[in-house]
């Protein structure tokens, strides 16, 4: 196979003997991997290449539109009620921070099942209390106190203030382009006129272009700085970098290849995101090599079957019940099935994400994009794309060293 990067002309043309042959276009077996899917949820996706069709979506993601490159939204994250103790004695409880008390709430230690009333905040992280009459108060490192409803006196004027304020978010949105150069001369032959060389170059090339946007989609990261500047043959650019599922999850979960059925249900469960939806699915990105390790779950020790003519044979699963609470869908990748992400699964949920794309820019091609000076036709698959977790990546969750490494 060989790349072609500058403008297409006779001299390279696909076939093995560089005669034009009428009918080598209808002979084309397109290797391109059946593992990718990500764009293939976003709804509307359908993209095609002079009307013929390229990709197809399934339509689970949503899809928007932003009015400008640095689109922004915002989160709400209501106040805890659970807090871990760092500390204690029979008047006082120690919390990381106490800013969202106020005097005349109760607090309850679930280990001792004690209930006290907030008297004092005494400090960033200490909260002095009194204990319920009749009752006691305590507090240790390592126990989980719960905040309960605030307590006041008849006729009162006093009342709890706190409120906790939208997270900002911001992403940006990646300029993409991709482009297939052909001479005039060459689309004068039989070849690209009566067999539709060029359809075929401008499917191909809008596939490709996917792709590379999928790729994007799972691991580009956006600059802290919301650019990036580059010097490309000693000219300086500043370039937006859209943010991925991968950057806007953070922080990785080790697994230290412990992972089967019983620690996907009884360690990873407990660690999932408190705030997906019970009643939606959950999408986990993985490769083949853990989706082989998950499926045989089901087959292990099921094989055994009375009907020795059965030309069927084991279990297939198209959905997992993590904890007995999360419905869970694999979703086998190209992108997770070799390299450091084969021993990984990303989990998200299809509500937390939204495919954007530059009002009017969608990914599209733009036919006859060449300068006035070229003698040749230049179509360019471009657009301007980003990914938006609801979130802020919150709902997001990656586990890693799922497997032992041999």
């Amino acid at each position: 196979m060989a790349a072609n990067t500058s403008i297409i002309t006779q001299a390279g043309v696909v076939s093995a003997t560089s005669q034009h042959k009428r009918d080598f276009s209808e002979r084309i077996r397109r290797l391109y991997p059946g593992l990718t899917r990500i764009l293939a949820l976003v709804k509307g996706s359908n993209l095609d290449a002079f009307g013929k069709p390229a990709y197809s979506g399934r339509g689970m993601i949503g899809k928007g539109v932003a009015t400008r490159l640095d689109p922004e939204w915002a989160t709400y994250t209501p106040i805890d009620v659970l807090y871990a103790a760092t500390g204690g004695n029979a008047t006082t409880v120690d919390i990381a921070d106490t800013t969202f008390f106020q005097t005349g709430d109760k607090v309850m230690n679930t280990r001792t099942d004690e209930v006290a009333i907030v008297i004092t905040l005494t400090s960033a992280t200490q909260l002095t209390v009194t204990a319920i009459t009749g009752g006691t108060w305590s507090a240790n490192e390592g126990d989980t106190i719960a905040m309960l409803a605030s307590s006041y006196e008849e006729g009162t004027s006093r009342y709890n203030t706190v409120t906790n304020e939208l997270t900002r978010n911001q992403t940006y949105l990646e300029i993409f382009r991709e482009g297939v150069s052909i001479a005039d001369t060459a689309k004068r032959t039989p070849q690209y006129t009566n067999e539709g060389m060029l359809e075929r170059y401008m499917t191909d090339k809008m596939i490709q272009a996917l792709r590379k946007v999928e790729g994007s989609v799972c691991f580009s990261k956006k600059a802290t700085s919301g650019t990036t500047s580059v010097t490309i043959g000693g000219t300086a650019y500043t370039v937006y970098s859209m943010q991925g599922i991968v950057d806007y999850a953070g922080a990785v979960f080790p697994m230290n290849g412990s992972f089967s059925w019983e620690t996907f249900n009884t360690v990873m469960y407990p660690v999932m995101p408190k705030t997906y939806r019970p009643e939606e699915t959950v999408y986990a990105l993985m490769g083949r090599k853990i989706a082989a390790v998950m499926n045989q779950w089901a087959n292990d020790g099921s094989l055994i079957t009375s009907d020795t003519k059965e030309v069927k044979f084991g279990k297939v699963v198209k959905k997992y019940i993590m904890g007995g609470a999360l419905e869970v869908e694999p979703i086998v990748h190209e992108l997770f099935d070799t390299g450091g992400y084969s021993n990984k699964i990303v989990f998200f949920q299809n509500s937390d994400l939204e495919y954007l794309h530059m009002e009017g820019m969608d990914i599209n091609i733009r036919e006859n994009a060449e300068l006035p000076a070229t003698m040749g036709t230049t179509n360019i698959v471009e657009g301007v794309v980003g990914l938006k977790s609801w979130s802020g990546g919150a709902n997001i969750k990656i586990f890693s060293n799922l497997l032992a490494e041999a």
